[in-house]
C-alpha cells in the first residue's frame, strides 16, 4: 500500500508544472534546466534549438518539458555518460526533440517496463507524437517527432 502511495505521489508530482514554465517560455525552461543540470552533475548537457518561436498551451509544454526532464534524469542515473545532446529543430508544422547521450545503452526490451520510460511514453501519446529509441553500447538517442497539426487533436 505503501509503495503505491509513492507512485501515485509521484505522478502527480510529475504532472505539476514546473515554476520555470510559468516564468518562461518552453525553450527558455528548458535551457534553464540543462544549464542547472551542467552545474550540479558530472554530465555535460549541450543544449540545442533551432527554428521560429515555439508557442503552445502551457500543457503541452509541461508534458515536453517532463519528457525531456526525465529522459536526462535516466541519463544521469543508468547511462554512465558523460555528454548529452537535447536538441529541438522546430520547422514548420513539425517539432524534433533528439535527446542522445554517449553512455552504455541498454537493452530496450528489459528497459522498456520501467516507470520513467512509461511515463515518457504516456506524455508521447498525451501529445501524439511518435518517439524512437536506439540504444547500444555507444549510447542511446531518443527522437520525437510532435506534428504541430496532430498535438491540438490529441
Amino acid at each position: 500500500m505503501l509503495d503505491n502511495t509513492v507512485e501515485q505521489v509521484r505522478r502527480i508530482s510529475h504532472n505539476l508544472s514546473p515554476a520555470s514554465l510559468q516564468n518562461f517560455d518552453l525553450i527558455e525552461a528548458i535551457q534553464q534546466f540543462c544549464n542547472t543540470t551542467n552545474n550540479t552533475n558530472p554530465l555535460h548537457i549541450n543544449f540545442q534549438y533551432f527554428g521560429n518561436q515555439l508557442i503552445l498551451e502551457k500543457e503541452k509544454e509541461t508534458a515536453i518539458y517532463r519528457i525531456i526532464q526525465e529522459l536526462v534524469h535516466n541519463i544521469i542515473k543508468h547511462a554512465n555518460a558523460s555528454e548529452a545532446l537535447v536538441q529541438i529543430n522546430k520547422h514548420e508544422d513539425f517539432v524534433n526533440i533528439i535527446i542522445e547521450d554517449n553512455g552504455n545503452g541498454f537493452d530496450l526490451s528489459a528497459k522498456s517496463n520501467g516507470i520513467g520510460l512509461q511515463n515518457v511514453r504516456s506524455r508521447i501519446n498525451f501529445l501524439n507524437a511518435n518517439l524512437d529509441i536506439v540504444s547500444n553500447q555507444n549510447g542511446s538517442t531518443f527522437t520525437i517527432v510532435l506534428d504541430l497539426n496532430k498535438i491540438y487533436k490529441a
